[in-house]
Parts: C-alpha cells; sequence; structure tokens
C-alpha cells in the first residue's frame, strides 16, 4: 500500500512540475485564417507607422 501511495504522489508531482513549466498545455481552438490575417495586418500597419513616424522626425530637422 505504501508503493502504491509513492507512486500515486510522485505522478502527481510530475504532472504538477509539468502544468507549472508550462509544458504542459490544453488543446486550444485554432483561429480562423480571416482572424489571423487580421491581426497580422493590424500589427503590420502598427509597426509600419511607427517606422515611418520615427523616420519623419529626422526629416522635418533638416532646414
Amino acid at each position: 500500500m505504501t508503493i502504491i501511495l509513492y507512486c500515486l504522489c510522485a505522478v502527481a508531482l510530475v504532472v504538477t512540475g509539468a502544468v507549472v513549466s508550462g509544458g504542459l498545455r490544453l488543446p486550444r481552438r485554432r483561429e480562423s485564417t480571416a482572424e489571423a490575417a487580421a491581426a497580422d495586418d493590424d500589427q503590420l500597419t502598427r509597426d509600419i507607422r511607427a517606422m515611418l513616424t520615427y523616420g519623419g522626425e529626422e526629416e522635418t530637422d533638416e532646414i
């Protein structure tokens, strides 16, 4: 009985460690291609806008 209890506790510790470390994840629903493309476009648009704004400051200093 003691050996069975030790084995169950060991399994519980391994599973707990896997969950805490992020190695064990529940399956998630996949995003549709339209949602994924829209999210990528939004991020790309923000990045381009930030780069243009940063580059625009240097050009306005030239007189």
